[in-house]
């Protein structure tokens, strides 16, 4: 760790750099805070480097380009040795991407593009996003879809993949496939706009600061506003107030509650692949230990069958 301090002394330009808090690891990267010349500076040390840096600026730039996002500073990742790489974040984020997109499309109406403080925004009238993006170590393929629908069964496919290839267990795959051709029944009713969303909204990747809300680790994309909802309420840490004013933001389309349904199960998809059919009790130690007993206590697997089944049965 010597190595990597003295190069972000060099790359933060500063003489300063002092450890505070405590060291963070997840899953996927290891976090650090350290006091600079310039500020605090939170790190991200990830041994995955070049391509995962790339996705996150890639992820930043759309974000800023929303003019939706407060940030103070910039952002800086670069590559410590062949094994090791580093991000660096300097501030608060706020995030209304899902209203944003709503308001470029009915501006796009009038004038076709979007002027922010800096540059021309275009309304991206497509679902995915221009590069690939990750899930703890698992790419998501991004390629663009005119479909929500088909964009989406995509991404679970991609799941139902990883997990045959994983864990060897070929369970998921006639269960979903037997949806598939009717997941159009549950958007009849409702016409879905490409919004740029965090991607994985839960608990653990937002937090509070001086200046108020602020979220990070993105998987962005263009997708369904109502996309990460239900991963927001599975996991607690939003209370009542946050989703009445969301609500009053962008109002419950007919059907949202099956389509909460089918957005659950996607991240149950990204668990089991991740962790495997068995429940890990810690395998998210943020949560409270019975709220997650709560959505995942039978089995990752098992708890995955269950909605999936239930989805059957309301839409074929």
């Amino acid at each position: 760790m010597a190595e990597a301090e003295e190069v972000l002394k060099a790359e933060l330009q500063t003489s300063t750099l002092k450890r505070f808090g405590c060291q963070q690891s997840g899953c996927i990267n290891d976090g650090l805070g350290y006091l600079t010349d310039h500020g605090p500076r939170f790190v991200k040390f990830n041994s995955h480097t070049q391509e995962r840096m790339a996705e996150a600026e890639e992820v930043l730039k759309a974000e800023l380009q929303t003019s939706t996002l407060e940030r103070f500073g910039c952002q800086q990742s670069g590559c410590i040795n062949d094994g090791l790489g580093y991000l660096t974040d300097h501030g608060p984020r706020f995030v209304k991407f899902n209203s944003h997109a709503q308001q470029r499309r009915a501006s796009l109406k009038a004038e076709q593009t979007i002027t922010s403080k800096c540059q021309r925004v275009e309304y991206e009238d497509k679902f995915g996003f221009h590069v690939p993006t990750y899930a703890g170590y698992s790419r998501q393929g991004n390629t663009w879809d005119s479909s929500w629908v088909n964009f989406f069964a995509r991404k679970m496919e991609d799941y139902v993949n990883l997990i045959e290839q994983k864990h060897n267990d070929r369970d998921a795959r006639p269960l979903w496939h037997c949806l598939v051709p009717n997941l159009p029944r549950l958007f009849r009713d409702v016409s879905v706009e490409p919004a740029l969303i965090h991607g994985d909204l839960w608990r653990g990747n937002v937090a509070q600061s001086h200046s108020g809300p602020v979220s990070f680790d993105p998987i962005a994309l263009y997708g369904h506003s109502e996309f990460e909802l239900s991963i927001m309420f599975k996991h607690g840490g939003f209370p009542p107030s946050f989703f009445k004013a969301y609500y009053s933001l962008i109002p419950k389309a007919p059907g949202f509650e099956h389509r909460y349904q089918l957005y659950s199960l996607h991240h149950h998809f990204q668990i089991w692949s991740h962790f495997g059919g068995d429940f890990v009790e810690d395998a998210l130690g943020i949560v409270e230990p019975e709220v997650f007993r709560s959505a995942f206590g039978k089995g990752f697997k098992a708890s995955t069958l269950e909605i999936l089944t239930k989805l059957d049965k309301v839409i074929n």
